[in-house]
């Protein structure tokens, strides 16, 4: 062999034996049903990822440092829980898995205020940050935590001096990343709160993009109104409105309905129930009426209740021994000194029904009070629980119709669309909350039935709520309340 040849075959070899070009993309998923966010039909194509995001879409030939094989199955943008309620939960436990095994990679907290006081949300990103989270996270400050923190939680306007403090601690909340404030205007104390205030509040946030997110002051007869006082704040204010539930109860009958669903105002569409549950992995000596949950000793464990005088009076009275159908007039007397045994023993107050499921599937009480579509979510998501609907309280949500509005007969159709049994019986399949319609059940699978408030066997345990008695005595028992659970 010849120096030359040689020389020349060595190059070759060096060539040949150089390293592979470096990978373009971190992750490739490969053919699969790709969804686009934005209500497309799928289409079959590849998706690379580099540096923690999307960088193509479409038919990709350079391979990734992980290839994944996504064929017949689909992707999608991680979906956005804008009403989650995990702030306290992922200190304890970042891995948030009851979300991400739902596809949900974004949480937005806060429609009750921020898991901890202005002053301290800094270290609380900082912490969950340093601890680490598999999701992106987000909160907003509860306007009703400023006033706290000012005023107390009585009603009253605040005076000027209140309000540049109550300034004050939302500003320090945006400082530290909130992403702005929000409201529950349809619970105590945060019902106190003026539309003046709050849009003074809101243009803290409004300077900075941020937002105003409301649960609105009413979900009834009074809706529009309350519609229209969550624009106002956002004209006045300068930030973007989030509007955490609209709903509507008001209706004419159509169908065969349960009467408790009729009234010339109303027409009730569905049915929940306020009832309890327990962890059957945690309490072993099976609960079965109101008075048993309240009786600590027979039957120990972790308890929530909810943060409302409205269904907390009634099992308390229950659980003293009225029977269910002479509950109202409620004896309020009476049942505050039966709430004053088991407030020690109550290591939750939750605020909301999301909170409850969450509480029940954690496993962080091992009892807890709640609507039954809420606990039987924790359930479907695979806690070992069961629901007692003895003694449980019923209420109707419907619809109705605001006078002289001009699409009157649309909105006539649409009832009469929520009234049909199979339209009912439909909806039970997504939530398990009863049909008011009673010839759904002829439709509905007899195992999902079990589950639902208005089933026969369900529904002679129970009685309805007294909404009128709640109507005439709400505000006062609520002060009341409040000021019983900072004794």
């Amino acid at each position: 062999m010849t120096r030359p040849f040689a020389l020349a075959l060595a190059s070759l070899l060096l060539v040949g034996a150089a390293a592979p070009p470096p990978a373009a993309y971190d992750i490739v998923i490969r053919g699969g049903r790709v969804l686009d966010g934005a209500g497309n039909p799928w289409v079959t194509a590849d998706v690379a990822i580099k540096d923690g995001r999307i960088a193509r879409v479409g038919v990709i030939e350079t391979k990734g440092k992980q290839e994944i094989d996504a064929r017949g199955r689909y992707v999608s943008p991680g979906f956005i829980d804008m009403l989650d309620q995990s702030g306290r939960v992922l200190l304890r436990d970042g891995s948030a898995a009851n979300k991400l095994q739902m596809g949900v990679t974004t949480l937005i907290a806060g429609e009750g205020g921020t898991a901890v006081p202005a002053g301290e949300l800094a270290g609380y990103f900082n912490t969950l940050e340093t601890q680490g989270i598999a999701v992106n996270f987000g909160t907003y400050y509860g306007a009703i935590q400023a006033r706290v923190k000012v005023m107390g939680d009585g009603d009253g306007a605040p005076n000027e001096t209140q309000m540049r403090a109550m300034e004050d601690e939302v500003r320090t909340a945006m400082k530290a990343g909130a992403f702005g404030i929000s409201s529950a205007l349809i619970y105590s104390p945060a019902s106190f709160q003026a539309t003046d205030d709050l849009a003074r509040l809101a243009a803290i946030p409004g300077k900075c993009g941020g937002f105003y997110a409301t649960h609105m002051r009413d979900e009834s007869d009074k809706l529009l109104a309350a519609i229209d006082e969550a624009v106002q704040i956002g004209e006045r204010s300068g930030a973007k409105v989030e509007v955490f539930h609209i709903k509507a109860a008001y209706a004419p009958l159509w169908g065969k309905l349960m009467p408790q669903a009729i009234s010339p105002e109303f027409m009730g569409t569905d049915v929940y129930s306020t009832i309890f549950a327990y962890r059957t992995d945690k309490v072993k000596n099976a609960p079965a009426s109101w008075t048993d949950f309240f009786n600590v000793e027979k039957f120990p464990g972790r308890r929530s209740m909810r943060k409302n005088p409205i269904d907390s009076l009634e099992q308390a009275l229950l659980a003293d021994g009225v029977p269910l159908d002479k509950l109202y007039p409620l004896d309020i007397d009476r049942a505050f000194k039966v709430l004053d045994k088991i407030k020690p023993h109550i290591a939750v107050w939750w605020t909301g029904g999301a909170q409850s499921t969450q509480l029940l599937q954690s496993g962080e009480v091992d009892m807890t009070t709640g609507w039954n579509a809420r606990l039987q979510a924790a359930i479907d998501g695979g806690a070992p629980a069961r629901i007692i609907w003895n003694q449980g309280l019923y209420s109707i949500e419907g619809w109705g119709l605001p006078k002289g509005g001009p699409k009157a007969d649309v909105a006539r159709q649409f009832i009469r669309f929520c009234s049909d049994p199979k339209a009912q019986a439909t909806f039970t399949e997504a939530l398990a909350y009863g049909p008011t319609n009673l010839d759904a059940y002829q439709t509905i699978p007899a195992e999902r039935a079990k589950l639902l408030p208005t089933s026969p066997e369900n529904l002679k345990q129970m009685a309805i709520a007294n909404e009128d008695w709640w109507s005439a005595n709400r505000s006062k028992v609520t002060e009341r309340f409040n000021s019983w659970l900072l004794t």
